[in-house]
């Protein structure tokens, strides 16, 4: 079984190619230089306090930091938590895991919502336990309930609905509402 000239041709192909990417078949000191090269490269971008090396071209960037401990790119967000004052020991719970594994590396800020104002006890457990500025807000009753004009026989239907299709919290009235948030 003869092999077309068509895969020698193609090997041929990849072997001069992988010569002049990789430099296969280059000698021990031209490897050795364009690694001595590319340190000059790192040094002197780390001296002149660049985050990137940029192969002197300033459009274009490499995906290499410099330093592994520079600031993390942060994106513009916080976290909303939807809490009454009751609820604090869970709150707590919640916040120190998010603290834990996350937020004590980015700070992001936190919102927190309830019907009612809430207490100097919330206000001051939770800026303990968190890592950044924290702001305390009031929904209005009407977002926060379901609305009067609403049909109950109707929705009671429909939550059943929800609850026979596994949705979490699909039974619970005051949970819908809160969805928007």
């Amino acid at each position: 079984m003869l092999i077309p000239t068509r895969y020698y041709l193609l090997v041929v192909v990849v072997l001069i190619s992988a010569r002049y990417l990789f430099g296969i078949w280059g000698s021990a000191d031209s490897r050795s230089a364009y690694l001595t090269a590319l340190a000059e490269k790192w040094k002197h971008a780390q001296n002149a306090g660049l985050s990137y090396i940029t192969d002197g071209d300033p459009n274009v960037s490499s995906s290499l930091p410099i330093s592994l401990e520079e600031e993390p790119r942060r994106a513009n967000a916080s976290f909303v938590i939807l809490a009454r004052n009751g609820e604090l020991k869970e709150v707590i719970e919640s916040l120190k895991q998010i603290e834990d594994r996350f937020n004590r590396k980015y700070h992001y800020p936190y919102v927190f919502l309830n019907e009612q104002p809430f207490t100097n006890e919330f206000k001051r457990w939770t800026q303990e336990v968190i890592s950044s500025k924290a702001h305390y807000g009031v929904i209005p009753p009407d977002h926060w309930y379901q609305p009067g004009h609403i049909d109950e026989a109707r929705a009671a239907m429909m939550r059943q609905t929800l609850v026979d299709d596994d949705v979490i919290y699909g039974g619970e009235s005051f949970s819908l509402p809160l969805a928007a948030y």
